[in-house]
Parts: C-alpha cells; sequence; structure tokens
C-alpha cells in the first residue's frame, strides 16, 4: 500500500472534506423500490391532472368573458378540482419531507386523483374546446355584423341631421329608426370592445330585425334610403337658396328728425322700423316680418360711409366697362334726411 492510500485509510470519517461528500448532509427518501416506482406513477398522474385544470380553467376564462356559454358549472368543478390537487399535493410534500412514507401514503396521493369528477374534467375540457371554436366563428360574424350597421348608420345619422338642419322632409318613420338604432349600438361598440358579446349579439339580432321589418336589411335598400334623404336634403338646399336671393329688407321709417345735440352728447339709440320680405316661390307662401331696431348714432355714421365706399367703387366700375359717362350714385350721406 502506497502512503497516500495508507493516509486516506488512517483519516477519520468524520474529517472527510464536504467537497468529497457533497450528499452527506442530504436527508435520503427511504422508500423501497417498488414503493418508489409507484410513487413516481402517482407524481407524474399529479402533473397530469395539474395541466388538465389549467386547461379548462383557460378555456373557462375566455368562455366567460364573451358569455356566449353558460361556465357556472365549469367554475363549480375547477374548485372542486382545486381541491382534490391541494389534497394530493399535501401527501406528497409529507413524503418527501420524511413525515409519511410506504404503500399507505402514496395511496394518498393516487386517492383524490382517481375521483369522478376528473372523469368529468375530461368531458368539460373537450366540450369546453369545441365551444371556443364555435365562440371564435360567432365572433368573427358578430363583429362583421356590428361593422356593417356602424358604417349603415353613421353615415344615416350625418344625412338625417343635415337634411333636418335645412329643413327637409324628413319622415317620423325615419326618426324613430335613428333614435331606436343608434344608442343601441353606440352600447354595442363599448360591450365588443370589453369583450362582452352577449350584448353585442342581442343587439345586432334585434337591429335586424327591425330593418328586416322595415325592409332595409339588405345593403342596397338602406342605400337607395339614404340617398332619397340626401335628395331632400339637397332639393331644401337649392329652395333656400332661391328664397334667400328673393328675400328683400325694407326701411319703413327711419327716424323723424336729425338727433340734435343733446341726443348726440348722449349718444341715445336711432329707432328704426324695417320690414323683411319674402315672396311666394313654388310652395311657398309670401313672408313678411316687421321689427323695430336700434342704431347708435356713430353706427350710422359708419355705415354712411360704408354704403358712400361701395357706391363710389360701383360707378368706378360701370364707368370702366361702359366707357361713358355715368351719373355718380348718390350715396346715404347725399340724401335729405
Amino acid at each position: 500500500m502506497s502512503a497516500t492510500s495508507r493516509a486516506a485509510a488512517e483519516t477519520p470519517r468524520s474529517e472527510t472534506p464536504w467537497s468529497e461528500t457533497p450528499w452527506s448532509e442530504t436527508p435520503r427518501l427511504e422508500v423501497p423500490r417498488a414503493s418508489l416506482r409507484r410513487l413516481a406513477q402517482a407524481h407524474r398522474l399529479l402533473e397530469q391532472r395539474r395541466a388538465v385544470v389549467d386547461r379548462l380553467r383557460q378555456l373557462t376564462d375566455r368562455l366567460e368573458r364573451a358569455r356566449l356559454f353558460p361556465t357556472a358549472g365549469d367554475r363549480w368543478l375547477l374548485d372542486r378540482l382545486d381541491a382534490r390537487l391541494a389534497a394530493a399535493e399535501a401527501a406528497f410534500d409529507k413524503i418527501v419531507a420524511g413525515a409519511s412514507r410506504g404503500a399507505a401514503a402514496v395511496a394518498r396521493i393516487e386517492r383524490p386523483l382517481q375521483t369522478v369528477e376528473w372523469t368529468v374534467a375530461a368531458e368539460s375540457r373537450s366540450r369546453a374546446e369545441a365551444q371556443l371554436v364555435e365562440q371564435d366563428a360567432a365572433v368573427r360574424m358578430l363583429t362583421e355584423d356590428l361593422g356593417t350597421i356602424r358604417l349603415w348608420f353613421d353615415r344615416y345619422r350625418r344625412e338625417l341631421g343635415a337634411a333636418m338642419a335645412v329643413g327637409a322632409l324628413v319622415t317620423e318613420e325615419d326618426q324613430a329608426l335613428l333614435t331606436e338604432v343608434d344608442g343601441r349600438i353606440q352600447l354595442a361598440d363599448q360591450d365588443a370592445a370589453g369583450g362582452r358579446y352577449d350584448t353585442v349579439a342581442a343587439a345586432v339580432s334585434t337591429t335586424r330585425r327591425t330593418l328586416q321589418r322595415l325592409r332595409l336589411w339588405e345593403s342596397d335598400s338602406f342605400e337607395e334610403r339614404i340617398n332619397a334623404i340626401t335628395a331632400e336634403r339637397v332639393a331644401a338646399e337649392r329652395h333656400e337658396a332661391t328664397m334667400s336671393l328673393r328675400t328683400e329688407l325694407f326701411l319703413i321709417a327711419a327716424p323723424h328728425a336729425a338727433p340734435g345735440p343733446a341726443a348726440c352728447n348722449r349718444r341715445l339709440p336711432l329707432e328704426y322700423r324695417v320690414l323683411l320680405r319674402r315672396p311666394s316661390f313654388e310652395a311657398s307662401q309670401e313672408t313678411n316680418l316687421h321689427d323695430t331696431t336700434q342704431i347708435e348714432i356713430e353706427d350710422r355714421r359708419r355705415f354712411r360711409e360704408t354704403i358712400d365706399e361701395v357706391a363710389k367703387a360701383a360707378s368706378g366700375g360701370v364707368r370702366s366697362a361702359v366707357g361713358t359717362p355715368v351719373e355718380p350714385v348718390r350715396g346715404i350721406r347725399t340724401q335729405p334726411r
């Protein structure tokens, strides 16, 4: 025996360095080989059951958010499965800690993982997977329908508001349709943004029935309805423009006398009586509006100066165009008072 071997043999076991015995202080699991194999199988089953619960919870969360399918039963089942997992994990932790051993300890892991709830969980997972596929298809269809209705009613609202603003003929049916559907679609947009599609489905379904009753569900029919409203608006705008050109403003009565020095010093207003006349045109009757207005003395002076400038510019334009002398236009300043 060499000196090195002899020295190693004479070294007491308690003096062996930690680096040479890395597992000397690690507690070992004293389990028979057969029980150890059974424990490994139980742990594998525990991980499989945990994966089933995690997937079922993910599916339930997505279904519950959209609210197109009921999920109360799945929530109840998940609570029961969580309790079973907690019992199995507690039994496994006791074995690892050395507080429990033997076949009975392994059985306490297996027992919560082999109840009837796990059979129901497998069926619920398959059903939730199919419901999720169906839900995704329904959400896509609802999103498309809601977008189509939104585009229709955005234009419908603009054209109807513009027609009402110019006094065009708007039927009570159009007003009632806008009041009924517009607010419903806006609420549906908010619910869709939050992922709640049960109210979106109700809004789309109700709107479809309303438009079908009015024979407006087809895009061509709704387009024709909007075009008719646009035509009424354009006709009303043309009528208003024609009537505006025919409108005349008359001065019925000016102040009886020029204001004296005292009135000028006190800046008393001058009272005028005017008439706004709109002659009859097509289906519109003649309109005469009488009113009295007051003008400050300083404002009247500026008004006269402005009229004089306009008259001079008009006279100059006519003179340059005709090429012959034109009698100057007398402004208000030159009129007798």
